[in-house]
């Protein structure tokens, strides 16, 4: 699976999660474009718009923690 994630650095949370399914590589590539140039066109540089492969949401989670976690769990690690 795709997944596309848009991350507010300033809040630490993960504002949308979108997964797509693989043979769906454009659309994901499509909507990451769109959602970056929707921030360059708000002059908003506050979010991270990613696009990550994994098997699974779980998988994803456990891969790329950061973007899941509280600024407290990964201070603690």
């Amino acid at each position: 699976m795709i997944f596309l994630i848009k991350y507010q650095r300033s809040t630490h949370e993960v504002q949308e999660l979108r997964p797509f399914d693989d043979a769906d590589r454009r659309a994901a590539e499509d909507a990451r474009l769109e959602s970056e140039l929707e921030q360059l066109d708000n002059k908003n540089l506050d979010y991270e718009i990613l696009l990550f492969e994994a098997e699974s949401e779980a998988a994803l989670r456990k891969t790329h923690s950061r973007y899941f976690k509280t600024v407290q769990e990964i201070a603690s690690t």
